[in-house]
């Protein structure tokens, strides 16, 4: 995701936006690539607030930049309509991260950001995403990782999303998002992995790029 927003940002993209920001870092990890590519974080309200809070006790440690926040709260509130309020220019090129959130969504819910996402960018945009699906195979680790959802759901984050890799490709472009990439497990080890950990199978990541047309689906 990383290496994807510095090709982003080596080819002018205009904005970036950070979709369910959490505790993100990139706005000052990337600050000197980043220079005046405005940063826009979306979460919930509580979320954000916290880590406003964070960010101030430790301002003297971090570079000046800082992101636009924009809390959302998806129960009552359109996340076009509070990006655009905030300063987010529709039909501008825009890099887009979605990590760690689609598996706690509905098929619908992931469907509809992304139908808005297409709406809101311009043309040479790119979002890149993860993703979680169940894997098949028939030995013990497997087994566990199909178990999985079960046991988050005892911690209150079920798992409600699992699409496999070779299905992504059509589910995104439908949406208006067709793949450019995606990258399982075993190949994001080769890329990144320098020790003795491992990723987990279930895991993939998808780097997506905006369609021109108009998306298929949007429910």
């Amino acid at each position: 995701m990383d290496d994807a927003l510095l090709a982003a940002l080596a080819t002018g993209v205009e904005q970036i936006l950070i979709l369910g920001a959490g505790y993100d870092t990139r706005v000052w990890r990337f600050a000197a690539q980043l220079g005046h590519t405005p940063v826009f974080e979306v979460d919930h309200p509580a979320t954000a607030e916290r880590k406003a809070g964070i960010v101030a006790e430790n301002r003297a440690d971090l570079p000046s930049s800082s992101p636009i926040r924009v809390a959302v709260d998806f129960r009552t509130d359109r996340l076009d309509e509070r990006l655009v309020a905030a300063g987010f220019k529709p039909e501008r090129s825009t890099f887009v991260v979605w990590e760690g959130v689609s598996m706690y969504l509905t098929r619908a819910a992931v469907k509809e950001t992304l139908g808005t996402l297409h709406t809101l960018c311009g043309p040479d945009s790119r979002l890149v995403m993860d993703w979680w699906f169940m894997v098949d195979a028939p030995d013990a680790v497997s087994t566990v990782l199909r178990m999985s959802p079960q046991m988050l759901h005892l911690l209150g984050e079920p798992i409600t999303l699992g699409i496999h890799p070779e299905d992504v490709g059509g589910f995104c472009e439908r949406a208006g998002w067709p793949a450019a990439e995606v990258v399982g497990s075993v190949e994001l080890e080769k890329r990144y992995v320098r020790d003795q950990r491992h990723i987990m199978p279930a895991m993939y990541v998808t780097r997506l790029e905006r369609s021109l047309g108009t998306p298929l689906a949007r429910g």
